[in-house]
């Protein structure tokens, strides 16, 4: 056999294995057994995930300069206070509330500074999220505002103040990475831009701001974008071939798959998810693990539909709150139609979650129109005269929005309002009609 036959047998023989390979391929069906159940993982997503830091904000920075106050809750400013914060590092907490002692409201509001503002409670590990706080003894203090004094030398140690105005505690923390000129400059210096605000002592521990002449701001009206149970089924049960639906008379809808149920009201803009199975041990636990769970579980459905931010942590229910926020201000509702409410259980099970079923989607320019709300100094002297109001129990007051729902079409309003919070719970304040006989009522509100 010359070398020719030889080359050309070999050809051969490798173009048949080649062609059996090829075929073997094609026809090859593994043996995977047969899978005993399949999880359904939902991919619906209802609206936008949310960063942690986009959700922990202060509702009003108070700026204290020279003897006067100023004050606001416009967002952009915010906003820019919070790029600072979170570039800076405080370090080496210590306790000074004892060395403070009776120059307790003088050194939260009555020395040059800056005074930034939360709406409830919170535990400096949650800060530990969004900000840079080294010092891992301090997990168990809480704390709503953070103090920043502005007559310090650029030569020495900058310090904050973490204050509790609760538990009347003040904890001190040195700044590093801060730039007084800088800070001073983009900030402190231009708070006369702000509305003037009085300051009102309540007692010697407890004093408000308010802003010291009449407020204009914009009553809006918004179409509004509704979402179905149907949305909300795939995204909040596991194994939708368990789901049942059923309709009442009287137009609510119930979906259940055995173990956990969700109910719509007979409007159709309001849902509640709850957990029946959950556990009723109401064992206290930390405010950061109850705000985070909350917003996790938010997340996992993209369930961020509108401006929403945190907005109180109950210790009792162990629910986390989140409210509707414009333009800074936060929005009301007699139903809790501007909410959304999570309470949890002592096993870190969910017990409920309430929330609107509806987005504000377009704002409707030729409904805008301008709304003045009186002084702060009216609102003191007409809350004086609310006979179901005692002023030791007056913790704030503060301009917000309330949502009106017109239920025959998708348009929603949200009203300017002041509020107050008397004993624990927030209220909208009705003014007679005849403001200058100072009288009025409050109503509560959700």
């Amino acid at each position: 056999m010359n070398y020719e036959k030889i080359k050309s047998f070999l050809l051969t023989v490798l173009v048949i294995m080649s062609l059996v390979l090829t075929w073997s391929l094609w026809t090859y069906q593994p043996n995977l057994g047969v899978i005993e159940s399949t999880e359904y993982i939902s991919d619906v997503m209802i609206g936008e995930k949310k960063e942690t830091a986009s959700l922990i904000l202060p509702d009003q920075i108070l700026f204290h300069k020279n003897g006067h106050h100023y004050g606001t809750s416009d967002s952009t400013t915010i906003n820019n206070m919070m790029e600072y914060v979170r570039s800076w590092r405080f370090e080496e907490l210590s306790d000074h509330t004892v060395l403070v002692g009776q120059d307790y409201l003088d050194v939260i509001h009555n020395q040059d500074g800056v005074e930034v503002i939360f709406p409830s409670e919170l535990a400096i590990e949650t800060l530990k999220s969004i900000m840079n706080i080294d010092d891992e003894r301090t997990n168990s203090i809480t704390f709503d505002r953070i103090v920043i004094p502005m007559k310090q030398s650029q030569q020495e140690e900058i310090v904050a103040y973490f204050v509790s105005y609760k538990n009347k505690s003040i904890y001190e923390a040195k700044i590093s990475n801060f730039s007084y000129r800088s800070f001073n400059k983009d900030l402190y210096q231009v708070s006369i831009i702000h509305p003037q605000f009085n300051e009102y002592q309540i007692n010697e521990k407890h004093s408000i701001f308010l802003p010291s002449q009449p407020v204009k701001v914009n009553r809006i009206t918004y179409y509004s974008i509704k979402y179905s149970g149907h949305d909300f089924k795939e995204a909040l049960f596991t194994d939708q071939s368990f789901v049942k639906r059923d309709l009442q008379t009287s137009g609510e809808e119930t979906y259940s798959d055995g173990s956990r149920a969700m109910f719509i009201n007979s409007n159709g803009d309001m849902l509640e998810y709850v957990n029946p199975a959950a556990a009723t041990d109401r064992t206290v636990g930390s405010s950061h693990n109850t705000i985070q769970k909350s917003i996790d579980f938010i997340n996992d459905h993209s369930g961020w539909t509108d401006s929403y931010q945190f907005s109180e942590w109950d210790p009792i229910t162990q629910s986390s709150t989140f409210r509707l926020f414009i333009n800074g201000l936060p929005v009301y509702n007699y139903t809790g139609l501007s909410r959304m409410k999570l309470t949890w259980d002592g096993t870190n099970s969910f017990n409920t979650y309430i929330r609107p079923l509806f987005k504000l989607h377009l704002s409707i320019d030729s409904e805008t129109s301008v709304v003045e709300l009186p002084s702060g100094n009216i609102l003191m002297e007409i809350l004086k005269n609310i006979s179901s109001i005692d002023m030791d129990k007056v913790e704030d007051a503060k301009i917000s929005y309330e949502l009106k729902k017109d239920f025959s079409s998708a348009k929603v309003t949200i009203e300017p309002i002041w509020t107050v919070k008397h004993n624990g719970k927030w209220h909208k304040v009705i003014f007679d009609e005849n403001i200058k006989e100072r009288g009025g009522t409050i109503i509560e509100l959700e």
